[in-house]
């Protein structure tokens, strides 16, 4: 697991818990800014797993080269 899913899943979390209490107090702008660290969070997991694919797809391919 990367660096940036491990992030985005923290960030993810955190935003899900700050539009928790945005829900509960009614703060309107809490609610937003949690809804938008969740999105934050999800991109960045998402992009952490493409790393993650294009590394093992490099790794691959280099030992495929090696082996011929």
């Amino acid at each position: 697991m990367t660096d940036q899913r491990i992030e985005g899943t923290a960030t993810e979390i955190g935003g899900k818990v700050q539009g928790g209490l945005g829900d509960l107090t009614g703060d309107s702008k809490l609610q937003a800014e949690g809804k938008f660290n969740e999105i934050k969070g999800k991109a960045k997991d998402i992009g952490g797993k493409i790393q993650e694919k294009v590394g093992e797809a490099v790794g691959s391919r280099q030992q495929q080269s090696e082996g011929l």
